[in-house]
């Protein structure tokens, strides 16, 4: 990324694989809370295949991601959560009218009118000045539902620190956390032992060698024939 930023290079990102980890997630954790059912070990390289019973979802999610970009990730998100029953709140930099919800029940730019009402929070944000530590304990006492918060983004959204905080005061009743702060997660960390948090090993988008050849032909394909490039990094925002 920093020798393409450097030369002023086009790059083009991928489809994102991320969007099944987090429903799926949630129903594993929906099924561990459920009487007589205990789940002792989970083979986490098979997370992204698991199709659970597309059974309603009776609750809510703050979708915490890049609203404000190009990317097809934000629209097939909400329309996969809200194909489920979901309702889905999203988070975005600059205010938007009802008719650029889109799949979105409701899109805000202020933190607490979609933190308020959400059953899971889940952020999808890249690592940005902008989006490093836009979370924290204070912010996230705007949480009246006790949400489960869902990290697939990147870990420095939130400083351990504030998150442990946040935990521990029960303005998150869990977490499931694919990134951390630091990578890979210290041994020393409090987080290892916290029985209300799931730790996966960053494997929310695994990328497969069938995909990524598929991708780079039709990006190829359509740089040789001259069309506009989709899915186009903007150096400015850092994605």
């Amino acid at each position: 990324m920093a020798a393409c930023f450097s030369s002023g290079s086009v790059l083009a990102c991928p489809r994102v694989y991320v969007i099944s980890h987090i429903p799926n997630m949630a129903e594993c954790l929906k099924a561990c809370a459920l009487p007589g059912i205990e789940i002792k070990s989970v083979d986490v390289s098979a997370l992204s295949s698991i199709n659970f019973p597309h059974r309603k979802m009776d609750y809510s999610f703050t979708v915490f991601q890049s609203l404000f970009n190009s990317l097809n990730f934000k629209t097939n998100f909400a329309k996969i959560l809200k194909a489920r029953g979901a309702t889905v709140f999203g988070f975005a930099r600059h205010s938007r009218s009802p008719n650029q919800f889109g799949e979105f029940d409701k899109i805000s730019n202020k933190l607490e009118d979609i933190l308020s009402d959400c059953d899971y929070l889940c952020n999808t944000l890249p690592s940005t000045p902008l989006t490093r530590g836009i979370l924290s304990a204070s912010v996230l006492r705007n949480c009246k539902k006790n949400p489960v918060f869902i990290n697939v983004g990147r870990g420095d959204v939130i400083p351990e620190v504030e998150l442990l905080q946040a935990l521990r005061t029960g303005c998150l009743s869990g977490s499931v956390l694919d990134v951390f702060e630091t990578e890979p997660l210290p041994k020393s960390s409090q987080l290892w032992h916290m029985p209300e948090v799931t730790i996966t090993p960053h494997v929310a988008a695994i990328s497969k060698p069938e995909h990524i050849a598929e991708e780079f032909f039709n990006v190829f394909l359509r740089y040789v024939e001259g069309h506009e490039l989709k899915n186009v990094v903007r150096w400015s925002d850092g994605y």
